[in-house]
């Protein structure tokens, strides 16, 4: 082979060396370091330029939790609908955890809306009167109902949904999603994204791993009723209804997981194995770990740069189509 020839092979095989290396680098940057999203600022108080309607029936029941707060720019425009779930182990939490979410996203022009929900109680639960997680995420499910009902009230795009919830509330957002994402014709609006932020995203690695979850005293052999509050079954079918690696499917639309890469309550590998099983179907997914940040990232910076990038790729680019 000439020497010219050589030369031009290997500044050849240089370059695409070069492109592989960053194209790797970015890859890794962009799901494992800082939010490539410019950065937005996180209001912590209602603006001015928000309605703000709090406490809102949205359900009766003998719980008496089902309440919403929703704020929207009052300007007569529908707007897509982000509805935010709060976490707290399926027993504790409230929707005001999530007014950092609420104002920021709405002063950007969304219509968004906080979402309480009947709570697990274990006094109650282990004298035969259970509210369980599917109870959870029926409550969720009619929150967004109720929204897509009130649609002009609230000037929402039912075109535009987005479902976000944290920790706990991330798993009854995944799973509504999925359920949803199999069966829209049961629902009064278009799911067009998901967010969850450190969602517990399987169930089994608890089981198997004989891990408590944040205040549970008991196994989840033992209390395999909080999953649909049925006693005495096998705790596998239970587990089976609302885990959302279990019931991944393809018709979900895009899903963007953040996680804390020092959280010890949903380890990184939990969504590291969903990101995995959404991608292998042909979901749109993105993972992106937050070095440094635990558990509750609900306020962490590189959360809102990335859940605000994420809305301006897909739900405001989507134009309600």
């Amino acid at each position: 082979m000439k020497r010219g020839t050589k030369i031009i092979l290997g500044t050849i095989a240089v370059v695409v060396a070069a492109a592989l290396i960053l194209g790797a680098l970015f890859f890794f940057w962009r799901r494992n370091a800082e939010s490539d999203a410019s950065s937005i600022q996180i209001l912590r108080e209602q603006p001015e330029s928000v309605t703000l309607l709090t406490d809102i029936q949205y359900q009766e029941t003998e719980g008496d939790h089902c309440y919403l707060d929703v704020a929207f720019r009052d300007d007569g425009a529908a707007k897509p609908l982000l509805v935010l779930v709060h976490g707290g182990s399926w027993t504790s939490g409230a929707k005001e955890e999530m007014n950092a979410l609420l104002y920021t996203f709405s002063s950007l022009g969304y219509t968004v809306a906080s979402v309480d929900y009947d709570l697990l109680d274990f006094t109650t639960a282990l004298q035969g009167d259970c509210v369980s997680i599917a109870d959870e995420e029926a409550c969720v499910a009619a929150a967004v109902d109720y929204l897509a009902q009130h649609a002009g009230e609230y000037q929402i795009d039912t075109g535009r949904v987005v479902l976000l919830g944290h920790s706990a509330g991330g798993q009854l957002v995944g799973r509504l999603a999925e359920r949803i994402a199999d069966h829209p014709e049961d629902y009064a609006f278009q799911l067009d994204g998901v967010v969850l932020l450190a969602a517990p995203s399987d169930f089994r690695y608890y089981l198997y791993n004989n891990i408590q979850i944040d205040d549970f005293g008991f196994s989840l052999v033992q209390v395999s009723f909080i999953f649909d509050g049925v006693y005495g079954s096998d705790v596998i079918p239970e587990i089976n209804k609302v885990d959302i690696l279990h019931n991944v499917t393809e018709n979900l639309p895009p899903v963007l997981i953040l996680q804390g890469s020092d959280d010890t309550v949903v380890p990184v590998s939990l969504s590291q194995n969903l990101y995995d099983a959404l991608e292998a179907i042909g979901v749109t997914a993105e993972l992106t770990v937050i070095p440094g940040a635990g558990h509750i990232i609900i306020e962490n910076e590189t959360v809102f740069s990335e859940i605000n990038r994420f809305l301006e790729q897909y739900i405001l680019d989507s134009g309600g189509e």
